[in-house]
């Protein structure tokens, strides 16, 4: 969809990343607004974290100050990444679409670009900004459709926002359309039993990272499947990794730097700009890394909890509302 969009950056505790992804991001065409949704300080909290968050919070309030197009949501609470994600949702739930741009990935106005005008073109209802690997040879202009992104800088329609708040109220994960979207994407080349087995694995991982509370991608994804969708992804990557390897402030610190990889698959390509690559589907699908023996543990496991467990709540959460 061409025209504004509006950016959401969830912030916690890195207020350089931030101000580089704010000095990216705002004099970008096609900016309906840049709203910062900063996570409210963990219970668990160090010291050298509150400081840390603090800075964050007063940097996102001096950028408001600075600039009428940007918002700063100050969460008093953390309920996990997940809910931070639901609530920056549940406040957008009326946009057509947003793109999501997280702290430690830097993006250029092509990026932008690049998810404003795909996320719901040829039939998807989202789009990444990252591939880990590229053809080589192909028009920068050619994007694949894939159901295995990987999901650095996204945009995702208003259908799955709305998906998005259903899944992490209920938890009512669709094993028949996740088979379903698997079955489009992968159907030809994987025999009945690995489909199954892909399924039952994924099925588990949404449930899994739903009672995590930190997994925010893998329920965009279950409402990618739930929405008869796919995702859209460039032919080369349009992210940089701008996390540092072993930064404390990170969830999940950085061992490695991202890097892009090539496959020289055989691909065809169709009117509207698309194409797809199988070797890449199979690859990011994860069926090779699949054991049965874990697969039937985490089945079993995922159903003592399901029995046990209350259905969670989807928690709104209390904000400072931005000022005027």
């Amino acid at each position: 969809m061409t025209g504004t969009i509006t950016v959401v950056i969830p912030a916690y505790q890195r207020a350089d990343k931030l101000d580089s992804r704010v000095k990216e991001i705002l004099d970008w065409s096609n900016l309906k607004q840049l709203v910062i949704s900063v996570d409210g300080l963990r219970l668990s909290a160090t010291k050298s974290e509150a400081a840390q968050h603090l800075k964050t919070k007063t940097r996102s309030l001096e950028l408001q100050r600075q600039n009428s197009q940007i918002v700063a949501i100050i969460w008093n609470e953390n309920h996990g990444i997940n809910q931070h994600v639901g609530r920056i949702f549940k406040f957008f739930s009326h946009e057509p679409g947003l793109i999501m741009i997280e702290e430690d990935v830097s993006v250029t106005h092509r990026t932008l670009d690049f998810l404003n005008t795909s996320y719901d073109k040829s039939g998807a209802s989202a789009a990444s900004a990252h591939v880990p690997r590229h053809h080589p040879g192909l028009d920068t202009q050619f994007f694949r459709k894939s159901f295995f992104p990987s999901q650095w800088g996204i945009a995702i329609s208003n259908e799955i926002i709305n998906r998005y708040l259903e899944s992490l109220a209920l938890g009512n994960f669709d094993k028949r359309l996740i088979r379903n979207a698997f079955k489009h994407s992968l159907g030809d080349f994987l025999s009945r039993y690995q489909l199954e087995k892909l399924t039952q694995w994924w099925f588990n991982h949404f449930f899994f990272c739903r009672t995590h509370g930190n997994w925010a991608d893998a329920l965009i994804q279950y409402s990618v499947y739930a929405n008869d969708s796919h995702y859209n992804v460039p032919n080369e990557s349009l992210i940089v990794d701008d996390a540092g390897i072993g930064d404390s402030r990170s969830l999940n610190p950085r061992i490695t730097l991202l890097q892009s990889d090539f496959c020289n698959n055989e691909i065809s390509t169709t009117p509207d700009g698309s194409y797809g690559c199988v070797r890449c589907e199979i690859i990011d699908c994860r069926i090779e890394d699949i054991r049965l023996e874990k697969l039937v543990r985490s089945t079993r496991y995922r159903l003592m909890n399901s029995k046990f467990r209350h259905k969670q709540n989807l928690e709104i959460g209390s904000f400072t509302a931005p000022s005027s």
